[in-house]
């Protein structure tokens, strides 16, 4: 793993040498211990480090907020960064591309004057008092910034070798009106070859770190590509996926934070992906796939409409089974199942499920070898481990003897009883339906079904056991499972105790919870549970939606953590030039995964039965106003509805179609 940079050629050389140097078998290799320690010599971050105590007075990265702004399925070091302020990199490990407005810049602008917002496509707007700047993802290889100047103010761009998401910066050069940097970056003005240029860049630094000054005159539409040859994205050619976007589900209710959120939360996960592969959050501090995360977020995808891409994904899990940087754990069936599950349910598409089935099946007596296993039961883990669990001796471990008629499974090095069986009892459902629509499945359907409902029963009692008190046993019985509903022991009960324990009674959380969605989750639990048990069942749910989005990594962009700290780091931003304080993994992906299913599921919730549940999670207080909600896909097909202060009316696929109001609408609506 080369620090040493000589020329042009940086990115494609240096940072492929030393990211994909620490990753070793991350992106090809699939065997224990395929990643490397990191190297003791001097960090990329150390030495960022020490270049910002020597000299505070530069416009030094952020390192707060930070989002990827990137062609759906692209390459890892195709990922762009952005900060708040618009401070841009355009690849991992580039540089740095910063915003001067006079003498105001981009990266040292307080927050309190920053508001962004992501637009209906691939990109993201930044307001300030000193200008507006909109970055877009043209293409997998190329991004446009349009810049608009305030109170007259000329503008500028610097170029430094820190950034977002920087690295050495040896070369800048200027010809016609075109700025190349290392060679391989091109930034001119988009639009006319034969009209403003570029003005010639003021060059500083030596060595490595230059950073040059190029004065924008009336130029204020930015192309910025890589002349480094990109095959095509695995999921999305380069082509228009932005109409696609604007086509997916369309949301007008009275709070356009709900809108925004969702909005973003699609985004955020597409732009995450690298080629057909999921990631748990930020993708330089997880560069791998893990199963339980992927399944939320490829299940969030299908539920917004995203079923091509979902099918693509899904077939990743369908082909692998013991995935994640913990190695093989033992809800990874079962999640497994409940994604592919999910998606051919809206798919509707026969030969996904021919082409899964073979999968389906192998995965479902997985879960039924651990209900009934009398010994221990290990597998080899497929793809990278998190390096500091190179070592641990229970790394290949799925789980122990079943007991009480429930697997005694690992799941993130611990044995939550509720959490593991409750996803196992959904990938058996899933399984069960995926078979019946096979020639020959019924048999298989009947069996899983019949054991799924054994073991439901077993969940049952285990409810009045300790195992209740586990983080993970309040974000499992109605979503995504449905093995509480219509329990012996009110699964409200045990919501209840969690609520209490972690929040205030005005419902906000007592502390800064670090797993961001485990909370998120809770929260469609309450929403299933419904008003009829809990009357204030959807006053948790608007209070966690509430406190969510007023306390945003990115404000305005939808964005949240997990932990503190670089957690199961892989050690990549150590050999960049950014990033360098991080209080947490941002953004995550499995919470936006939450949070979209969340929000769809209170506009329309289609119960195991087929009924249409509209507005579940609608307030009384929107009721007030005209709402009008259109592209949410479902099992049964696609679901529109509108409100004009009187009537609903909802259509399936265009017709109308019998539902069940939800609370707001039941005291004015008759059935």
């Amino acid at each position: 793993m080369s620090r040493q940079i000589t020329g042009a050629g940086v990115f494609s050389l240096a940072v492929a040498s030393a990211l994909l140097g620490v990753l070793g078998g991350i992106l090809i290799g699939h065997a224990r211990g395929a990643v490397p320690p990191l190297s003791p010599r001097y960090t990329q971050r150390q030495e960022l480090l020490q270049h910002m105590k020597a000299d505070p007075s530069q416009p030094w990265p952020r390192s707060i907020g930070h989002v990827v702004l990137a062609w759906p399925g692209s390459r890892l070091d195709q990922k762009g960064y952005l900060e708040p302020g618009g401070s841009f990199s355009p690849g991992v490990g580039s540089f740095g591309i910063l915003i001067q407005a006079g003498n105001f810049i981009s990266s040292t602008i307080p927050l309190k004057q920053i508001k962004q917002s992501m637009d209906s496509g691939l990109g993201i707007t930044t307001e300030s008092p000193y200008y507006s700047a909109d970055w877009t993802v043209e293409s997998p290889r190329s991004f446009l910034l349009k810049l608009q100047a305030r109170m007259g103010l000329p503008l500028s761009l610097l170029l430094r070798s820190d950034g977002p998401a920087g690295g050495p910066l040896s070369s800048i050069t200027w010809d016609k009106g075109v700025v190349l940097v290392n060679g391989i970056w091109r930034i001119e003005a988009a639009g006319s070859q034969q009209g403003p240029a570029l003005g010639k860049p003021l060059i500083a630094g030596s060595g490595n770190w230059l950073r040059a000054t190029v004065p924008l005159g009336s130029v204020r539409v930015i192309r910025v590509t890589t002349l480094i040859p990109l095959a095509d994205p695995v999921l999305f050619p380069a082509k228009d996926k932005l109409s696609e976007l604007r086509s997916l589900p369309q949301v007008n209710v009275p709070d356009v934070r709900f809108s925004a959120s969702m909005g973003a939360q699609e985004r955020h996960l597409l732009m995450s992906l690298v080629g057909n592969e999921t990631r748990p959050g930020d993708p330089v501090n997880y560069p791998l796939a893990w199963n339980r995360d992927g399944a939320y977020e490829v299940t969030a995808l299908a539920r917004s409409g995203e079923i091509a891409t979902a099918e693509k994904l899904a077939l990743f899990f369908a082909r692998h089974d013991w995935f994640g940087g913990f190695g093989p754990e033992a809800d990874t069936p079962g999640l497994s199942l409940w994604a592919i599950g999910q998606t051919a349910d809206r798919a509707h598409d026969p030969a996904f499920d021919r082409e899964v089935w073979p999968d389906v099946y192998r995965k479902a007596e997985m879960i039924l070898k651990m209900i009934h296993t009398t010994r221990a039961i290990y597998r080899i883990p497929y793809g990278p481990i998190v390096p500091a669990d190179l070592n641990r001796p229970d790394l290949d471990l799925v789980c122990g003897p079943a007991k009480n008629g429930l697997i005694v499974g690992r799941m993130d090095f611990e044995r939550p009883l509720l959490y593991v069986n409750g996803v196992s009892y959904a990938g058996l459902r899933a399984a069960a339906r995926i078979a019946l629509r096979q020639p020959g499945g019924a048999v298989y359907a009947k069996l899983w079904d019949q054991e799924a409902s054994v073991l439901r029963k077993a969940w049952w009692r285990a409810l009045s056991t300790p195992q209740r008190e586990d983080d993970r046993s309040a974000i499992v019985g109605l979503w995504p499972s449905n093995i509480a509903n219509n329990d012996p022991i009110p699964y409200s009960s045990l919501l209840k105790e969690h609520w209490d324990k972690t929040h205030d009674p005005t419902g906000n959380f007592k502390s800064r919870p670090l797993w961001t969605y485990f909370k998120v989750a809770e929260a469609h639990e309450w929403l299933l549970e419904g008003e009829a048990r809990v009357p204030d069942a959807r006053t948790h749910v608007w209070q966690t939606l509430n406190w969510f989005w007023d306390h945003q990594s990115s404000p305005g962009l939808y964005t949240w953590w997990e932990g503190r700290g670089e957690e199961n780091s892989f050690g990549l931003w150590q050999e960049i030039r950014g990033w360098e304080h991080p209080g947490a993994v941002t953004p995550h992906y499995w919470t936006a995964a939450e949070m979209l299913s969340l929000q769809l599921d209170m506009l329309v919730h289609e119960d195991e039965d087929g009924s249409l549940v509209i507005g579940l999670g609608v307030p009384n207080s929107w009721l007030a106003h005209p709402m009008h909600v259109s592209g949410i896909v479902c099992p049964r097909g696609t679901v529109a509805w509108s409100w004009d202060g009187h009537h609903l009316k909802v259509l399936l696929n265009g017709q109308p179609v019998t539902y069940i109001p939800g609370p707001a609408f039941r005291g004015i609506l008759k059935n």
